[in-house]
């Protein structure tokens, strides 16, 4: 997965569930617990917080209250951001005038950025700091929208 998601996989190179795949733990997630392994698509946030119960529940060895609640929670609100800038993009390319497309561009890539941050956060299991861009994000990305519906301002 490394060859072509090299970030992703950076990120993930920095987690303890890479540290347990390195000694050979076979109980550590990998790519695929994740994305599923044909088509390398996201697991919706109730799968990835069923995953995570897999090991973090209350009777398991590496038991962490609440820690698939705050995945699911934490992936659920990546998704809303995510599908609200795919809409405010497809807005954007709409706008007939270049300097006004030029503007939001700009602020699309401003909203974009802590979502990538996020997802970096996400790959290295890190959900306070996910959470912390998320909210950058949204903020971002209302903002956006706002700018996208009022043409005036």
């Amino acid at each position: 997965c490394g060859t072509c998601h090299a970030g992703a996989f950076a990120a993930f190179k920095e987690s303890r569930h890479y540290l347990l795949l390195a000694e050979r733990n076979v109980h550590g997630p990998t790519c695929s617990t994740c994305h599923d392994a044909v088509a390398g698509r996201l697991l919706s946030a109730s799968g990835l917080g069923k995953q995570c119960s897999a090991c973090h529940g209350p009777d398991d060895p590496a038991a962490r209250s609440g820690r698939a609640q705050e995945a699911r929670r934490a992936y659920e609100a990546l998704a809303v951001v995510r599908s609200q800038l795919t809409l405010a993009h497809a807005m954007i390319r709409r706008v007939d005038d270049r300097q006004r497309q030029a503007d939001l561009a700009a602020a699309y890539d401003a909203a974009r950025a802590p979502l990538t941050r996020a997802i970096s956060a996400g790959h290295r299991f890190v959900y306070d700091e996910m959470r912390t861009s998320l909210g950058v994000a949204q903020a971002r990305t209302e903002a956006l929208m706002q700018r996208i519906a009022n043409p005036a301002n």
